[in-house]
Parts: C-alpha cells; sequence; structure tokens
C-alpha cells in the first residue's frame, strides 16, 4: 500500500494516495513513513491543517527522523 501510495501521488491522484497512506497507517500503526507521506500529499492538495496533523502523528512516532522534523 505504501508504495501505491507514492504510484499514486506521482501520478496525481491525491486521492487515491490519501486513500492507500492511511491504510498503511491502519496495517502499521508505530510506523511514520505512511503519515509523512499523507502530510505531503496534503500539502499537495493544499490542505494544510491535515498535513500539519499527519506530520505531527509522524513525527511523534519517530522523533528523531531528520526529513520529519524538517
Amino acid at each position: 500500500h505504501l508504495n501505491l501510495g507514492n504510484v499514486y501521488d506521482g501520478l496525481k491522484r491525491y486521492p487515491d494516495a490519501v486513500k492507500a497512506f492511511q491504510r498503511v497507517a491502519q496495517l502499521q500503526p508505530r510506523s511514520a513513513d505512511p503519515l509523512y507521506n499523507l502530510g505531503s500529499v496534503y500539502v499537495r492538495m493544499k490542505k494544510l491543517p491535515e498535513a500539519i496533523g499527519a506530520y505531527q502523528r509522524a513525527a511523534a512516532l519517530n522523533p528523531k527522523d531528520p526529513y520529519i522534523q524538517e
């Protein structure tokens, strides 16, 4: 699902990417990667409050990741 979300993101099928990343977040609740990717998609969709929330949840799961902290 993570790779599928990345493909949808690359194709600019953002709603599909959101669904794929949300599914990964459900299947792997301790992984920050799908939340970070979800935040990035929300930024491209101009849904900034949702992006901030996704980035904050990713940062809480992996506070030492430099990409997330950026």
